[in-house]
């Protein structure tokens, strides 16, 4: 009676660790050879209790590490968005400020932000969506549906979906390319449209009060560009921003009667040259044209 029941021990005992040396031979023998996956499946058969411990605590240091990717993907999509809000409400600002210009002035700035919002916007999205997609990674099911119901079957079916796959990364990477140019000439565009400052004292105040505000979007466009990790865009609006400072020195020097307490009472922040090695600004930095 007792041998039988060490038999039935032994019997639930191997049979509970046949799951863990059949998935330890799966796993090893691509790997490690044939031979060398039996010897190392018998073990883990044997001694199923060590398999099964060592295999919960990789699945969790794994699921660990996918959550700790996400979070941070999550904080840095959170980032972008407060980002591109800031910049929204400054190009809001521009086109406010730019209404105590000339009328036709006035209209065209109303013209010119709307553009650049447009292609804020569509660069954005385009790059959070190509951030994940690689023309390696397989097919989906959605793209292997047409040539499915074409009647394409077994590998001639996944080799149509890998093509299919490739070819919409490549237009997906085509089109944030396009955004991204249309991106950068409407930023140019956003400084180009006030020409230079009028002879009228009220106009040059007020083109002052612009220029002001055009440098805060750069630098605010520059905070975006580098949470979007587009340090050749960063380099381009940086260039931007020292032709807008530039521009904005020439404004101070047509009204050279004014204090520092003054300017500082009209809300003007001082211009500083911008080096263009400093450009690039870190997810963890703030550019200092977007403080305040």
């Amino acid at each position: 009676m007792i041998a039988m029941r060490m038999i039935e021990a032994i019997t639930i005992y191997l049979a509970a660790g046949a799951p863990f040396g059949v998935s330890y031979y799966l796993r090893r023998e691509g790997r490690k050879g044939r031979a060398s996956a039996l010897l190392g499946s018998s073990w883990a058969m044997l001694l199923w209790p060590v398999a099964a411990a060592t295999a919960f605590l990789a699945r969790k240091r794994k699921g660990e590490e996918e959550t700790e990717r996400e979070s941070a993907a999550l904080r840095i999509e959170e980032k972008i968005e407060q980002a591109t809000r800031q910049l929204m409400a400054m190009l809001f600002r521009v086109e406010e400020l730019a209404w105590a210009l000339p009328v036709r002035d006035g209209r065209r700035s109303e013209r010119v932000t709307f553009v650049v919002r447009e292609c804020v916007e569509r660069y954005v999205g385009l790059t959070l969506s190509a951030r994940d997609a690689s023309a390696d990674a397989p097919p989906t099911t959605r793209e292997m549906e047409l040539c499915r119901v074409a009647g394409r079957t077994g590998e001639d079916l996944r080799l149509a979906g890998r093509c299919i796959h490739r070819r919409n990364v490549a237009r997906l990477l085509d089109h944030r390319e396009r955004a991204r140019t249309e991106l950068l000439h409407a930023l140019a565009e956003l400084r180009e449209w006030s020409g230079d400052a009028p002879a009228q004292e009220c106009h040059t105040v007020a083109a002052r009060h612009t220029s002001v505000a055009i440098l805060r979007v750069y630098g605010q466009a520059i905070n975006l560009l580098s949470l979007l990790e587009d340090e050749a865009a960063v380099r381009k609006v940086a260039r931007l921003l020292d032709a807008e400072c530039a521009r904005l020195r020439r404004l101070e020097a047509a009204s050279p009667g004014r204090s520092q307490g003054e300017r500082r009472a009209e809300g003007e922040e001082p211009c500083t040259p911008h080096t263009p090695r400093l450009a690039f600004i870190g997810p963890s930095q703030t550019s200092p044209l977007t403080r305040g």
